[in-house]
């Protein structure tokens, strides 16, 4: 391959596995300073203040924002599949919640498991 691989690709990854102890806010703006990233997978935030600072950086940053509602289902156990009504009512609640924290972002996709 002659060309960078950036003209055929996004190159991205995911920022909580990315920098796991780092606060979120930093992490964030580590990766919008780094030009070899081209996309960035972000997940839900532990505040609000740390969600809005976290929009400003990303509004100017250069990175496709995608979210990542997989932690949030995993970490309560929920399932958009479950049998039980009650529990995947809950799980459309939290899904419902990703996705309007995905648009303040500017989060152009958001992925989430189906099943265990």
């Amino acid at each position: 391959m002659k060309d960078s691989i950036h003209k055929y690709f996004k190159l991205g990854t995911i920022q909580w596995m990315s920098h796991p102890t780092e606060s979120v806010v930093d992490s964030i703006r580590r990766f919008a300073q780094d030009d070899f990233f081209d996309a960035l997978e972000v997940k839900a935030f532990p505040s609000a203040a740390e969600r809005k600072a976290a929009t400003e950086i990303l509004s100017q940053s250069h990175l496709t924002v995608a979210y990542g509602a997989q932690p949030t289902l995993l970490g309560t156990k929920l399932n958009p599949n479950d049998l039980d009504e009650q529990n995947r009512e809950e799980t459309e609640t939290e899904l419902l919640k990703g996705i309007d924290e995905a648009a303040e972002l500017g989060c152009k996709s958001l992925a989430f498991l189906a099943g265990h």
